[in-house]
């Protein structure tokens, strides 16, 4: 993956280096270090290719449609054609679930695990789906580790 993350296209050498760094942390198994800096680089990576492809300016202002993206979630419909990722994205990145990590609002280390895995398998998603990275065996593994205890409430809405 950080070879994938090295010579991906659309990311600032800041995003990159974040998520290198996230990577890092998740092989060390610092999992509360991880997430933030897989949330810094993952938004990143996304307001990157929106703003490649022409969804949004330099100001987060969209170009074919009035209004303004101001946070990652209001770019998703545009941006993510793959309903599974979106859906993905929504339920245990961005939406209530991803919250507390984003807002760093957490006590335990084991949903810091459970969080990171789940960002890792955000980043391959993205791997995928905009860098054309096919060597992903990785992501059952992760999977089977980022399973809920219980489902989530953006599962439903989602």
């Amino acid at each position: 993956m950080k070879a994938a993350v090295a010579g991906a296209p659309y990311i600032s050498e800041v995003a990159r280096e974040n998520l290198e760094t996230a990577l890092d942390w998740l092989r060390a198994r610092r999992y509360a270090r991880a997430y933030a800096p897989f949330y810094n680089g993952l938004e990143a990576a996304l307001e990157s290719v929106a703003r490649s492809r022409g969804i949004i300016d330099r100001q987060n202002n969209f170009l074919a449609r009035k209004g303004e993206a101001k946070k990652v979630d209001d770019l998703l419909p545009e941006l993510v054609g793959d309903a599974r990722y979106r859906r993905y994205l929504r339920a245990w990145i961005f939406g209530a679930v991803g919250n507390p990590f984003r807002h760093g609002d957490l006590e335990s280390a084991e949903d810091c695990q459970r969080q990171s895995l789940r960002l890792a398998i955000a980043v391959i998603g993205w791997l995928e789906i905009f860098c054309g990275w096919t060597a992903s065996e990785f992501r059952t593994a992760l999977e089977s580790q980022a399973r809920p205890l219980e489902d989530s409430p953006d599962d439903q809405a989602a």
